[in-house]
């Protein structure tokens, strides 16, 4: 089968691999829709070591059953699907509370060594895997784990009738801005430096865009009687300056999501967390509970993704689309590579 093979920093080349053999618990897939994350072009540029040479990326896709083991009995030839990547143990302390995201002896399909779904086919136990609704095409299936991300970090505060401020408009930035206007947000705002993306996060309903490289971010926000009053701040880049900005504009006693997993290291202000009494919380991909519950909103038409699909590439053209978004690309938000093509 083809797949696109990561082999080192900047280096992706389609080959022709075996098809993974199906374990009685598993089902293959036939891939069709798979979704370029940001975590996939930092493991292309190579800056954060969890993409291990060689390997085949990818962990956002919407897929169709080719074949069942045969001791699965869930789905059958023809279904429509999309997969949960978490790869979890099931027998720790953490699976038995249903916090996969926790699992000490997890793998996540697409990194590390672990080949993901940039091929033709690839195998899961069925345990992972969601049927799509008929409500939802492919393209948007391959768009229920960035979604579902954001679903998870949200429900880590209070959102309704509140005010939220998210640094980074980015997929996960933008998803953010849309689960927390589903959520019943008070007020919207956005902080980015690229003008592409604030005018993506307009399109999307943000309430106020920010670009702290032509507007000072305090005072915009007293312009609009904001200064002291942000509930809620979301970091969804993983480096200092976003980060910072959640914790200097957050309020007294408010509360911190970073979602963002770019840099390793970090500098911030820590006495403000102190003697502000601030709530940092970290936030990790989702667990099963998210994952239903997103496809349950998306499926009933509450949210519409459509805009989010900035280009659809085929296998031969995803290694010159990597390198695209690696340069630091900014006018596009999701790309989907249609495996089929």
């Amino acid at each position: 089968m083809r797949a696109l093979v990561y082999h080192g920093p900047e280096t992706l080349k389609i080959e022709d691999v075996p098809v993974p053999s199906l374990k009685e618990n598993e089902v293959k897939l036939k891939v069709h829709y798979v979704g370029i994350c940001g975590s996939d072009v930092h493991g292309y540029l190579g800056t954060t070591g969890r993409r291990i040479p060689p390997m085949i990326m990818g962990h956002e896709f919407s897929a169709t059953v080719a074949e069942t083991g045969s001791k699965a009995t869930k789905f059958k030839p023809g279904d429509r699907v999309t997969a949960l990547p978490i790869l979890n143990c099931g027998n720790c302390s953490y699976c038995e509370a249903g916090l996969i995201n926790a699992c000490p002896n997890r793998e996540f399909l697409g990194v590390m060594k672990c080949n993901g779904a940039l091929a033709e086919y690839v195998t899961m136990n069925e345990k992972h895997l969601y049927s799509l609704p008929d409500t939802l095409d492919d393209k948007t299936g391959a768009l229920i784990e960035p979604f579902a991300v954001a679903y998870h970090a949200l429900n880590k505060a209070e959102i309704k009738n509140k005010n939220v401020l998210i640094a980074g408009a980015g997929t996960i930035g933008l998803l953010s801005l849309v689960v927390a206007k589903y959520l019943g947000a008070a007020c919207t705002i956005v902080v980015d430096v690229s003008p592409d993306r604030l005018e993506a996060a307009k399109r999307t309903g943000a309430d106020i865009t920010i670009n702290p490289k032509e507007q000072d971010i305090g005072k915009t926000l007293e312009q609009h009687n904001l200064l002291k009053s942000i509930d809620v701040t979301v970091e969804a880049v993983g480096i200092t300056p976003t980060a910072q900005t959640t914790i200097n504009y957050v309020r007294n006693m408010g509360t911190v999501i970073w979602i963002g997993n770019s840099a390793q290291m970090i500098e911030i202000n820590m006495q403000q967390i102190v003697t502000r009494e601030l709530t940092v919380k970290g936030t990790y991909v989702y667990i099963a509970k998210d994952y239903e519950e997103s496809i349950k909103i998306l499926s009933e038409g509450k949210i519409n993704l459509d805009g989010f699909v900035s280009a659809v590439v085929g296998m031969n053209e995803a290694a010159a689309m990597f390198k695209k978004l690696g340069s630091g690309d900014t006018t596009l938000i999701k790309v989907l590579v249609d495996v089929r093509m």
